[in-house]
């Protein structure tokens, strides 16, 4: 029995043992990573989560969501953007931390 797509599980048979983080979610159009840094939605009908890219480019065209049977048409507010904390990295965003005054003595 798999995991479910935790690390050492199984998705469709293939081993995920061994593969970096940002190679186990793709989008499933675009094939593109999906990871902390790109920013991503989920569709509300089939719970698929896509690149915000994807969505612009491909499923808003027609607003019609390709991974139900039939497709189902979608709303605004059929796409939830998925809100991203970071990279791990210190350097993204404008953010910066300055110093004030001495560190107190002990």
């Amino acid at each position: 029995q798999g995991s479910g797509g935790r690390a050492g599980g199984s998705v469709s048979g293939k081993r995920l043992e061994g593969t970096a983080v940002n190679e186990r979610y793709i989008c499933p159009l675009t094939k593109k990573n999906l990871s902390n840094s790109a920013q991503c939605v989920v569709l509300r009908h089939s719970g698929r989560v896509v690149t915000k890219d994807c969505l612009e480019k491909i499923i808003r065209i027609d607003m019609v969501d390709p991974f139900c049977e039939p497709p189902k048409k979608l709303k605004d507010k059929d796409i939830i953007p998925i809100r991203t904390e970071g990279t791990g990295y210190a350097a993204r965003g404008n953010t910066q931390i300055k110093k004030k005054g001495a560190a107190p003595a002990y």
